[in-house]
């Protein structure tokens, strides 16, 4: 019998050049896992593009190529993708940070998202804004943003455009005593800050939205911040119920936080 290459198989090779062109576009590195994977497809390595140097910072990268026919629940302006229960279940064990890379071969798009922001009760379902969540040169500090080490808390990356800068790495971190939680007007901090430009030309930094919820230690129903969350939800807390979750995505939102804050105070 002739041996034979699937439809399947063409159309994954496919997608993952494509990422590789796309990863290439925005001054990093995309490299093929190799023949035998469980479901991580290449790691993608942050590199600055200043300076050309590589940094040795690795995103872990799953690619779902497709070659016809909308998404799920897809709309002019989004779809949704329901990871599988074993995949999310090996991908939330890695060390490395996981996205997902959609990727349309008629379309020529392709759309990323951290595997950590699955939504509803088992947290495996994705929201792909077509906008927001392009796999393109707009999403580079995004992805560099996602090189925190999954062993430490809080390790710094510094952007990838820029120059050289020097890291103070003894610092005492004092934790205010409140915090405030509200629910937020929109799905992520992309589309907060743009509502905040409209209102204030240098807005506050030092906050995080996420799966429409805002964390701070500001209080937003003062100043810009009152534009991007529903005023009527907003409770304040003990930081201390908040600052140690036991949900590791809930952990990277604090740290998130956390980093903001710090470069808002550094400023």
């Amino acid at each position: 019998m002739a041996k034979t290459i699937t439809d399947s198989q063409m159309i994954g090779a496919h997608g993952e050049a494509f990422v590789n062109e796309r990863a290439n576009a925005m001054g990093f590195m995309f490299t093929l896992h190799g023949s035998l994977d469980a479901g991580i497809d290449g790691f993608l390595e942050i590199r600055d593009t200043e300076t050309g140097h590589a940094t040795g910072q690795l995103i872990a990268v799953q690619v779902k190529a497709k070659t016809g026919g909308p998404y799920q629940r897809e709309t002019d302006s989004g779809f949704e993708y329901l990871m599988k229960e074993d995949d999310l279940a090996y991908w939330r064990g890695s060390n490395l940070p996981v996205i997902i890379v959609l990727v349309h071969l008629d379309r020529e798009t392709a759309y990323w998202k951290n595997i950590d922001e699955g939504e509803g009760p088992d947290r495996r379902r994705l929201y792909i804004d077509k906008t927001g969540d392009l796999f393109d040169t707009s999403a580079r500090e995004a992805l560099s943003d996602l090189c925190v080490a999954k062993s430490s808390f809080g390790t710094y990356f510094p952007p990838s455009n820029s120059g050289e800068r020097g890291h103070l790495n003894m610092l005492e971190v004092v934790l205010p005593e409140r915090i405030f939680l509200a629910a937020s007007l929109f799905k992520d901090g992309r589309d907060a800050l743009v509502e905040l430009l409209e209102h204030e030309d240098r807005p506050p930094s030092d906050w995080v939205v996420r799966g429409r919820q805002f964390i701070s230690f500001r209080d937003p129903r003062e100043g810009a911040l009152s534009h991007i969350v529903d005023v009527g939800t907003v409770e304040e807390f003990s930081t201390e119920e908040i600052a140690f979750p036991d949900n590791e995505s809930d952990e990277h939102v604090f740290i998130n936080l956390l980093r903001r804050t710090l470069g808002s105070q550094f400023e």
